[in-house]
């Protein structure tokens, strides 16, 4: 007596598609997304102030894009961003170079992350208060 097979295949999910049916699929998805959006704001499901409206998020970007310059902020922003990660490329690399080269160095910089290795992100904010937000 011979087995039926049991296994169900999955090769057709495996293979490539179609450019033609992945545009379908990410434009389908958007789609979803924006209508769920839509529905969740008609029927008041979450307060407005943290799930606003799109329609009032579309005017919001409008006018800072009109009247509070943007996309120099944006530029900005991403310049600040790109000094920050060379200064620390810039450190880290020394670092590591001291570190492996004089055992001093690395029994000192090892205090440091044994007290600051596991802080979050967030807990370093307040360092970079000062000059920033209080002064605008």
């Amino acid at each position: 007596m011979r087995k039926a097979k049991s296994r169900m295949s999955f090769r057709p999910l495996r293979s490539e598609c179609g450019k033609k049916v992945r545009l379908t699929l990410g434009l389908l998805a958007w789609i979803i997304l924006i209508a769920l959006w839509f529905t969740v704001t008609e029927l008041k499901l979450l307060p407005p102030l943290s799930f606003p409206q799109p329609v009032k998020v579309l005017e919001a970007l409008v006018r800072l894009w009109k009247d509070y310059d943007l996309f120099g902020n944006v530029a900005q922003s991403w310049w600040r961003i790109a000094q920050a990660f060379a200064l620390s490329a810039v450190v880290a690399i020394r670092s590591a170079f001291a570190m492996a080269s004089f055992a001093g160095s690395a029994h000192l910089s090892i205090q440091f992350q044994c007290r600051c290795g596991r802080c979050p992100i967030t807990a370093f904010l307040p360092l970079s208060w000062g000059s920033s937000v209080w002064t605008k």
